[in-house]
């Protein structure tokens, strides 16, 4: 996920459940591919991230307690892909709505009815995520 990771980069302390990282620009490969899966009108060409850090309240509680992930700044720029440099495949992409946009991503999310309630649903219910500022620059063809 991180490309160039250096271990002057990263600030540990497991026991006390705290960590952070700093200054770290992520694999743009990856990232699209998760991105294609929910638009195919924007590439990442660039994303830097300035500081990650989390905090486990509880080891030994895991299962509730608060897990807080906090993100300072995030640098990203992104592209519009070559493939739709042609102006006459523009016309037939079609447009989604927000809600098809919202049905889209929670098709992806939700897993299928049956599935067990696992430890690792269990920490995502606890996930506090927050981040202080994102900025994002879109350069078109």
């Amino acid at each position: 996920f991180i490309v160039g990771f250096r271990k002057e980069q990263v600030t540990a302390s497991l026991l006390n459940g705290k960590g952070e990282i700093h200054d770290v620009e992520l694999n743009c490969a990856f990232l699209n591919d998760e991105l294609t899966k929910i638009t195919p009108f924007i590439e990442l060409e660039s994303v830097h991230v300035s500081k990650f850090s989390f905090h486990v309240s509880s080891w030994t509680n895991i299962r509730k307690a608060p897990i807080i992930v906090d993100v300072e700044h995030i640098k990203a720029v992104a592209v519009e892909p070559l493939r739709y440099k042609d102006r006459s495949r523009q016309q037939q992409i079609r447009q989604i709505t927000r809600y098809e946009l919202i049905e889209l991503i929670r098709k992806g999310l939700l897993k299928p009815k049956g599935t067990p309630y696992n430890i690792f649903d269990r920490i995502v219910d606890n996930l506090t995520v927050e981040v202080s500022t994102c900025s994002l620059r879109y350069q078109t063809l």
